[in-house]
């Protein structure tokens, strides 16, 4: 497997039209969730025009936030909160809610790691290298995907459960096979993944 511009570039466009044929024909309370595939585009395009810049220059950070903005900030928040719209079993919302409210939590400790620890850019393995300093990243790590997959594994939709479930397998992956690209390789595997949502909406 390899990851590049071209294959980031032909995932965005896939995720784009999957996204909008989803969005076109999501109820109301499955809008949020099928936006997913939408904000997974705009995030593997971003790495698409990442991997042909130079670097290290101000356009390779000015693009590394961007992506950790997702990584970071939308993802942990998003995912829960999109998951707790669609549903409607009332304990699966409230433990929706908690998980929420860790996913903000973690929002706002990594947008403080963002704003005080550097941040660099680095090809390595067919894989980019966001080389940031986190405390206990492990611990982290499995805090980001007990929030970002667990939060489908909640839900009562069985199709919701598999993509939780297909993405946490992804994730061990990514750690096993890819810890030093973990940020990177798992975001493409979720993004490719939310292709899956595509058959989800159309219900």
């Amino acid at each position: 497997m390899c990851f590049s511009a071209p294959v980031s570039f032909a995932t965005s466009a896939a995720l784009s039209y999957a996204g909008g044929k989803t969005l076109r024909h999501a109820r109301p309370h499955k809008r949020l969730v099928a936006l997913i595939p939408f904000f997974f585009a705009v995030q593997q395009a971003i790495e698409g025009v990442q991997w042909l810049v130079e670097k290290p220059s101000t356009c390779s950070q000015i693009l590394g936030y961007g992506f950790l903005f997702f990584a970071f900030l939308v993802w942990p928040i998003w995912l829960p909160l999109s998951v707790w719209y669609a549903e409607h079993v009332a304990w699966r919302k409230r433990v929706l809610l908690v998980m929420l409210g860790a996913g903000m939590t973690m929002s706002a400790y990594l947008l403080t790691v963002l704003f005080h620890e550097p941040l660099s850019i680095v090809p390595r393995s067919a894989s980019l290298l966001y080389g940031i300093e986190i405390p206990y990243f492990f611990v982290g790590v499995c805090a980001y995907v007990l929030v970002t997959t667990g939060s489908f594994l909640v839900s009562s939709d069985r199709k919701l459960r598999m993509f939780g479930a297909l993405s946490f397998i992804a994730a061990a992956i990514a750690w096993i096979v890819f810890s030093y690209a973990f940020t990177s390789v798992w975001c493409f595997f979720a993004a490719a993944l939310s292709v899956w949502l595509f058959w989800w909406g159309k219900r």
